[in-house]
C-alpha cells in the first residue's frame, strides 16, 4: 500500500498538530486553574479575559500548526516516503534544522508533560494548604473539583508521555540511540493512548460518578420516602371598631 506525496504532506502537518494542540491546550488548562482559583481578579474585566484567557488558547492552538508547517512545507527535506513508517517518515523533517529537533522534543513534548503533571499536582497541594490555613477565604467546596479534575489527567502524562519525551531529548542533545532504544520505540506507540484514556480519565473526576452509572446501568432510582409534613397556621385575633376583646 502507497500513500501520495501530498496526502502524507498533509498528514505530516495536520497529525502533529492536532496531537500538540491538545497537549499544550492541557497545560494551559492546568495553569489557568491557579489563576481562576488563587487570583481571579485576572478575569475580571474583558482587556484581563482577553489577554489572560483568549491569547492564550489561541497561542496553543496556532503555534503548532505554524511550526509544523514550517518545518514540513517551507524548509527543505529530502526523504524517501515510506507506508510502514509513521507520517510516512516524514516526521524526521523536523529535525532536518538544526533548532528543530530541540523545539520539538523541547517545547512540544517535554515542556507541555512537565508542566501539566508540576501545575496539577502544585494545585492540589495548594488547595490543601488553603484550606487549613484560610478556609475561611476559600470556597472548598467549589474549587476541590477544579483541584481534583487535573489528577487522573496528569497520572496520564506522568506514566504515558513523560518517559519518552526525556528520551527523546536525551538523543537529541547526544545521546546515543542504542540506549533503551525497544522502550522508545514502543513508548512512542503508547504516547496515542493518552488521546483515547483522557475521556475516561476526565470521567473520573466527575461527582457521583458511580451513582450515575447505577442509575443509567441498572435503571434504578432513588426510594422517595413520604414525610409528613406540619403546616402551622397562626390564628389572627379581629379586634371590631372602636371596641374591645375581652
Amino acid at each position: 500500500m502507497s500513500f501520495s506525496y501530498e496526502f502524507c504532506k498533509t498528514w505530516a502537518v495536520v497529525g502533529p498538530s492536532m496531537y500538540i494542540t491538545a497537549f499544550t491546550l492541557m497545560a494551559w488548562a492546568s495553569i489557568e486553574r491557579h489563576i481562576l482559583i488563587f487570583h481571579p481578579s485576572f478575569m475580571s474585566t474583558k482587556v484581563k479575559r482577553f489577554l489572560f484567557h483568549y491569547v492564550p488558547l489561541v497561542v496553543c492552538i496556532l503555534w503548532p500548526a505554524v511550526f509544523y508547517f514550517v518545518t514540513q512545507l517551507i524548509m527543505p527535506c529530502d526523504v524517501i516516503l515510506s507506508s510502514t513508517r509513521r507520517y510516512c517518515g516524514l516526521y524526521s523533517c523536523v529535525t532536518y534544522p538544526p533548532w528543530g529537533s530541540y523545539v520539538d522534543s523541547i517545547g512540544n513534548y517535554i515542556a507541555p508533560a512537565f508542566i501539566t503533571v508540576v501545575f496539577s499536582l502544585g494545585l492540589f497541594v495548594r488547595v490543601l494548604c488553603y484550606r487549613h490555613h484560610a478556609i475561611g477565604w476559600i470556597k472548598w467546596r467549589k474549587y476541590k473539583k477544579l483541584a481534583f479534575q487535573l489528577l487522573p489527567l496528569s497520572v496520564l502524562y506522568l506514566v504515558l508521555q513523560f518517559p519518552a519525551m526525556i528520551l527523546y531529548a536525551a538523543y537529541t542533545a547526544g545521546l546515543s540511540y542504542y540506549v533503551a532504544a525497544e522502550y522508545y520505540s514502543d513508548s512512542l506507540y503508547m504516547t496515542f493512548w493518552i488521546v483515547l484514556l483522557i475521556p475516561f480519565a476526565c470521567a473520573l473526576s466527575l461527582p457521583d460518578l458511580g451513582t450515575r452509572c447505577k442509575r443509567m446501568v441498572f435503571f434504578w432510582r432513588p426510594e422517595r420516602t413520604i414525610v409528613p409534613h406540619t403546616v402551622l397556621v397562626s390564628r389572627r385575633v379581629l379586634r371590631p371598631k372602636g371596641g374591645t376583646v375581652y
